[in-house]
């Protein structure tokens, strides 16, 4: 309880901070509208939500860099279901920050290998909740807390708190199946990889269910055609938001 408390006002602090930072570089940015400082903009806000984020994933050996690869996914599933660059790069900061909540929670229910109890799971669902309420003074990124405190909502409603089909916000329900995509693909404490043919399996087995069917049948096409690869290299550099150009993540 102690080790959820303080982490939780450490977190508070280093959000309160990063909001002024954010206020501050908007001001700058929006003074300034040259391409030279709109990428200066993007640069310094994604490193300093990265710098941030990797400090919650660094609680969970075997999920170092999963915000990040989060992130990149989502904007690509968005890219691929035809939003605009706007709305992609937004997505990108909200998948950074989806699991912020995780600050709150003990690392010993984040690294415990067997199924959690009821009453660990029920503390576990908090995260979403502590991670909407450190960012709720954020305003600069669109839907930021909805994003982060509906990813873990099901289609059909058999989610976290039972929002379900469109009242989940479009945001949530990418990240939904980013996250899934990523966990499926990653080496966890309670399981290793899942070949790819089994993620897809596991993502039509649960399109109109756990998922968007839109978005899961995005994702299907997009492993498919190879243009959504995971990254299973521990040391390799994180990711960061892909090029308009690109067809998977790209390592920065």
């Amino acid at each position: 309880m102690n080790e959820s408390f303080n982490l939780l006002i450490i977190g508070v602090l280093l959000i309160s901070s990063l909001i002024i930072f954010i206020y501050t570089e908007l001001t700058r940015h929006k003074l300034f509208r040259t391409e030279k400082k709109n990428r200066e903009y993007r640069a310094i806000v994604t490193e300093a939500l990265t710098a941030l984020v990797n400090a919650v994933d660094a609680k969970d050996s075997y999920t170092s860099g999963h915000s990040a690869r989060v992130a990149a996914y989502s904007s690509l599933i968005a890219r691929r279901l035809g939003y605009d660059e706007d709305f992609t790069e937004n997505l990108y900061y909200i998948g950074l920050l989806h699991d912020i909540g995780k600050i709150g929670i003990p690392s010993a229910l984040i690294n415990k290998k067997e199924r959690l109890t009821d009453d660990e799971f029920d503390i576990m669902k908090k995260h979403t909740i502590i991670g909407r309420d450190i960012l709720i003074e954020i305003t600069t990124i669109n839907n930021l807390t909805r994003g982060v405190s509906e990813h873990h909502e099901h289609w059909d409603g058999s989610g976290y708190f039972g929002k379900k089909g469109t009242d989940i916000s479009l945001e949530a329900r990418i990240i939904a199946a980013a996250d899934a995509f990523d966990a499926m693909t990653s080496d966890r404490s309670y399981r290793g990889m899942l070949p790819l043919e089994a993620v897809m399996l596991e993502i039509e087995n649960c399109g109109g269910k756990q998922f968007d069917p839109a978005v899961a049948y995005a994702v299907i096409e997009m492993i498919k055609s190879g243009s959504l690869n995971p990254y299973f290299t521990a040391s390799a550099k994180p990711l960061k938001y892909p090029a308009k150009s690109a067809s998977v993540p790209v390592w920065s």
